[in-house]
Parts: structure tokens; sequence; C-alpha cells
């Protein structure tokens, strides 16, 4: 039986968020004690137009600019996600791999978006172990810059097998209309191989059982796992 649409799920609750590094793989880890976190975003720079023959100045929209995200997690000795962030931070690695997961319960996460923006780039900067007192936590805070588009991953299968043959994926259990997904949305199609873990796609057309992608030369068959969409442009 067809599930219903998928509808909009209400707000999201910030015990719901976690931060994952290197998601689907075998090196996957999550980040413990996170107590505060943001997504990554963008300012749209304002450019005030007040020339002497206007009475009232004038708001033009310029150029955006990526915004960092500020986060905080209680300290964790020995732990390899907070040792991963010091050293990343410290040695000043770029990465591509991180999924903030901001609502569990329907499985959204924001992510790089990498078909639209292939080389972009993640940083760690500003970690900042914070003072505390006698009955404190220690805490660390430390920023996210995201160098790239991204988007927020909002529309998603149950775990499906499916092939891509010529750029179409198909899979018998998608039920990719009632699920939402869309013409123009970026796709994140886990493969279920650790050491390769994704295909990424832009959404040409969309069935109940199959997915065009832009790509026409994606071919890979015996394929497994959730396929995730996000929005990211606006059809006339």
């Amino acid at each position: 039986m067809s599930q219903a649409k998928q509808c909009g799920t209400g707000a999201n609750v910030g015990i719901d968020t976690e931060v994952i590094f290197h998601p689907k793989t075998a090196r996957e880890i999550k980040l413990p004690g996170l107590n505060n976190a943001q997504l990554p975003g963008w300012n749209t720079e304002q450019i005030t137009d007040d020339s002497f023959d206007k009475e009232i100045a004038g708001i033009i929209l310029g150029g955006l600019s990526y915004q960092p995200a500020s986060m905080s997690v209680y300290m964790r000795s020995q732990d390899p996600a907070q040792e991963e962030i010091r050293v990343m931070s410290r040695e000043r690695r770029e990465f591509n791999d991180i999924w903030i997961v901001y609502n569990k319960k329907y499985g959204h996460f924001w992510a790089l978006d990498l078909v639209r923006d292939p080389c972009g780039l993640c940083g760690l900067s500003n970690y900042a172990p914070q003072s505390y007192g006698r009955n404190d936590l220690q805490q660390i805070q430390f920023t996210l810059t995201a160098n790239g588009d991204s988007a927020l991953y909002e529309y998603h299968t149950t775990s499906v097998q499916y092939d891509i043959a010529a750029g179409v994926a198909t899979a018998t259990d998608g039920d990719f209309v009632n699920r939402g997904f869309k013409k123009g949305m970026t796709l994140i199609m886990e493969t279920g191989d650790q050491t390769s873990p994704f295909v990424l796609g832009l959404v040409a057309e969309v069935t109940a059982t199959t997915l065009t992608l832009t790509d026409t030369s994606i071919t890979q068959a015996g394929l497994e796992g959730r396929i995730h969409g996000a929005v990211v442009s606006l059809e006339d």
C-alpha cells in the first residue's frame, strides 16, 4: 500500500541534533557532548542607495557571503570525535563529509551540496576551551565554516534496493512521488558501500519508481540504502 504523501514535519527540537563526520563510511563518528549548535548559512550584503535625488534612501541587495556556524561541546576525554575536531582545527584541514542532523525523528540533515558545488569544503576554526568553575562541566567552543553551497535534505525514502542505468534510478519500493521528490532536487543516494557510500545527482524527472538524473552517464547496479532529496530551486 502506498504511503500518504509526506507533508510538513513540524518544528525541529534541539535534542534531536547530532553532528556526524564521515557519514556511512567505516570512519563514521558522531560528536558527543554537543550542547549548542548552529546550521551554516549565508548573508546578503545590503547596499544603501542614498543619492541626492531620493527623499528616502533605498536598499539594494548585493552579493552573498557564507555564514559560519558556532557550536560547543562538553569535553570528553579520549573521545575520537573530539580528538578529530581538535586536530583538524589545529592543522587547518578541510573536508566535505559532514552531516548536521537537526531532526533525528525524520532524518533531516544539513550537508554540503556537492552536486551544484563539487569543490565545496568545510573547515574548523576558533577551537576555544571555555573557563569553568568547580561545579561546571568543561566546554569547548568551535566554529564550522562551510565554503560552498549547502542544502537541507528533508525528503527521504526508506532503505530501498535500486539500480541506475544511463542516469535513471529505478526502485520498485521508492514511492518517490508520494514522498515529495520533485524535479530540480539535489540528491544524496546511499549505496551500501562504505568505500563509496553515495551517488550524487540532480533530478530531471520523477515517477513513483524512478528518478531521472540530469547526468545520464551514471550507471551502477545493486545499490541499497536511503535516498535523500533537498529543494535547491523554485520552479515557475
